[in-house]
């Protein structure tokens, strides 16, 4: 955008380009356009959005939607929504849980030693 190159390494002019203003960054104007019209006719995105405008109409607790955990307005929220998609014929699913990560086994140590000293070096 310094006028400094014609074209990107993919062949994309000034013209094709727009700044996003979430992130900041230069994206494809074409691109940006199909992801919005994804957006606009998702139909679980639409009732999604209807449920969080029903619910928090008029409610002091709104602000409760954006903190961490379980809360009284997000379990609203998810039971309009699962009502809406009842109505509307769409399966209601469940979102998947993380996998745990499986931790490294750990050498059993010897005790009052040090991780260092169960290598072995001449020096300890």
């Amino acid at each position: 955008m310094n006028g400094t190159v014609d074209k990107t390494k993919s062949g994309l002019t000034k013209a094709d380009l727009k700044l996003n203003p979430k992130t900041g960054r230069y994206v494809s104007k074409a691109k940006s356009e199909q992801a919005h019209k994804k957006i606009e006719n998702n139909k679980r995105m639409k009732l999604r959005r209807q449920a969080t405008k029903e619910v928090t109409k008029g409610r002091k607790d709104a602000k409760d939607l954006f903190k961490a955990g379980d809360t009284k307005i997000k379990r609203d929220v998810r039971e309009r929504y699962e009502e809406l998609l009842r109505k509307n014929n769409l399966p209601i699913t469940t979102p998947k849980k993380k996998a745990a990560k499986k931790s490294a086994k750990k050498r059993p140590t010897k005790k009052g030693s040090t991780k260092r000293a169960n290598r072995g070096g001449w020096f300890y």
